[in-house]
C-alpha cells in the first residue's frame, strides 16, 4: 500500500519513471523540487493542508501524498499519466473525507446542543422552583416570627400579672392573717385577764398583774382620758370596794374591750371570702399563664422549624443555581466550539476544497509551467552522473521493472517496489 513505499524511491514530474537514489541526493532533489512546486502554485497549500488534516491516513501516507501532489495538481489533466491522475483522485477522498468528517462532527454537536436546551429548561425550572419555595417558606417564617413574637408579649404580660397577683394576695393574706391573731389576741386577753379584773376576787398583788396585761391594749381602745387615769386605781381594788366610779370604770373598760373584739371578728369575718377569692384569682391567672407559656413554647417550635425549613430552601437554591451556572459553562463553551467547527468547515470549504477544485481541472499558466520546468532542470543534471535520464516535462513514459504501478482500488493508488 501507500504508506509502504520505499523511502529511497521518487517520482519524476510526469511520473514516468521510478528511479532508485542515494538516499541524501533524493532527499535534497525531492525537497528542492516540492518546495519550488508549491511556491510557484499557492493553492497547493490548500490542497496540502487538507491531506494532513485526514483523520484515516496514516503519517507516512499523508507525507508521499503531499510529496506527490505538486506535480500530479501542476501537470495539465490531458498530460496526467495513470499515478498522476490516481493522486488527484486519492486526494479528493482525502478532501470529501475531511468535509464528511467536519460536517458530521458539526452535525453531531447541533444535535447534541439541542438536547443540552432542553436539559437548561429543566435546570432553569428547577431555580424558579427553588425561588418560588423560598419566598413562600421566607413568608412562613416571618409569619411565625410575628406570632412568636406577640404570644411572647402576651405571655410576659399575663406572668406579670400572675406575679402581681401573687404579691397582692400575699399582703392580703398577712393581713388578714394579722386581724385573726389580734382578734384571737384579744380574745384571750379577755379571758384570762380582763374577766378576773371585772369579776373582782383578785388580791391586789394579782390584780396588778392582769392590770399589767391589759394595759398596753387600752391604748387603742380610745378610752376617755377621765377613764383612762381612773384604771389604774379602779381596776386594782376588789368588788366589795370599789365605789361607784370605780364600777363605771370598770365597766367601760369591759365593754370597750368586747366592741373592739367585736370589731377585730368583724374584719376577719370579711376578709375569709377575700382569701377564698384572691387565692382563686392567683389559681386562675397562673393557668392562663401557664397556657401562654404553652403557646409560646408552641410558637418557638414552629420558627425554629421555619428556620431550617428555609435554611434547607436555601441551600436547594444555591445548589440549583450552581448547577444552573456550571451547565451555563459548559453551554457556552459547547456553542464555542460548534462555532469555531463551524468556521472549521467553512473555511475548509472555502479554501481548501475551492483550492482542490480550482487545480484538479485546471492546466497551469504558462509561467507555472516555466518555473516547474527550471525548478526540474537542476534534477535531470544531478542526476546525470548516476546513468539516470530524466524524461521531458511534456512526455509520459510507463515505469521500469523496477517499480509497478498497479492501479487505482477505492481511490488510493498502490505503489510497490520489486
Amino acid at each position: 500500500i501507500l504508506a509502504q513505499v520505499h523511502p529511497q524511491l521518487i517520482c519524476c514530474r510526469c511520473f514516468g519513471r521510478c528511479v532508485v537514489m542515494a538516499p541524501t541526493k533524493r532527499s535534497q532533489s525531492d525537497v528542492s523540487l516540492s518546495a519550488k512546486r508549491s511556491k510557484s502554485e499557492p493553492m497547493l497549500e490548500g490542497v496540502n493542508s487538507a491531506i494532513e488534516m485526514s483523520k484515516s491516513l496514516p503519517a507516512e501516507a499523508k507525507t508521499m501524498l503531499v510529496k506527490l501532489s505538486p506535480a500530479s495538481f501542476t501537470t495539465p489533466v490531458d498530460q496526467r499519466h495513470e499515478l498522476q491522475t490516481a493522486v488527484v483522485g486519492m486526494v479528493g477522498d482525502v478532501v470529501d473525507e475531511v468535509k464528511k468528517y467536519l460536517s458530521d462532527e458539526l452535525t453531531l454537536k447541533t444535535a447534541a446542543i439541542a438536547d443540552v436546551e432542553r436539559d437548561r429548561a429543566v435546570l432553569f425550572s428547577a431555580v424558579a422552583d427553588a425561588e418560588v419555595r423560598k419566598t413562600e417558606i421566607e413568608s412562613t417564617q416571618e409569619t411565625c416570627k410575628v406570632t412568636l413574637a406577640d404570644i411572647t408579649k402576651t405571655f410576659c404580660s399575663k406572668r406579670a400579672e400572675c406575679e402581681s397577683s401573687k404579691k397582692q394576695q400575699q399582703l392580703d393574706d398577712e393581713r388578714h392573717a394579722s386581724s385573726v391573731m389580734c382578734a384571737d389576741f384579744f380574745a384571750a386577753l379577755m379571758e384570762s385577764s380582763l374577766k378576773p379584773i371585772v369579776e373582782g376576787e383578785l388580791e391586789q398583788s394579782d390584780a396588778e398583774g392582769h392590770f399589767k396585761m391589759l394595759l398596753p391594749s387600752t391604748e387603742s381602745l380610745n378610752l376617755d382620758s377621765s377613764l383612762a387615769s381612773a384604771l389604774s386605781l379602779s381596776c386594782l381594788k376588789k368588788l366589795c370596794d370599789r365605789s361607784s366610779f370605780d364600777s363605771i370604770v370598770v365597766q367601760e373598760l369591759a365593754r370597750s374591750f368586747q366592741a373592739k373584739l367585736l370589731t377585730l371578728q368583724s374584719v376577719v369575718a370579711e376578709g375569709v371570702p377575700g382569701v377564698q377569692a384572691r387565692s382563686s384569682a392567683v389559681q386562675a391567672k397562673e393557668r392562663d399563664s401557664d397556657e401562654w407559656r404553652e403557646k409560646q413554647t408552641l410558637a418557638a417550635a414552629d420558627f425554629l422549624a421555619a428556620q431550617k425549613v428555609l435554611q434547607d430552601a436555601c441551600a436547594q437554591l444555591c445548589t440549583a443555581q450552581s448547577n444552573l451556572a456550571t451547565f451555563d459553562a459548559t453551554h457556552a463553551a459547547a456553542k464555542d466550539a460548534i462555532s469555531r467547527n463551524q468556521c472549521e468547515l467553512e473555511s475548509f470549504l472555502a479554501w481548501n476544497v475551492e483550492c482542490y477544485n480550482m487545480l484538479k481541472d485546471r492546466a497551469p499558466t504558462p509561467d507555472v509551467a516555466a518555473q516547474l520546468c527550471e525548478a526540474e532542470e537542476p534534477l535531470v543534471k544531478s542526476h546525470a552522473n548516476d546513468e539516470i535520464q530524466e524524461p521531458t516535462c511534456e512526455s509520459a513514459v510507463q515505469p521500469e521493472s523496477g517499480a509497478q504501478v498497479l492501479g487505482v482500488e477505492g481511490g488510493l493508488a498502490t505503489v510497490l517496489t520489486t
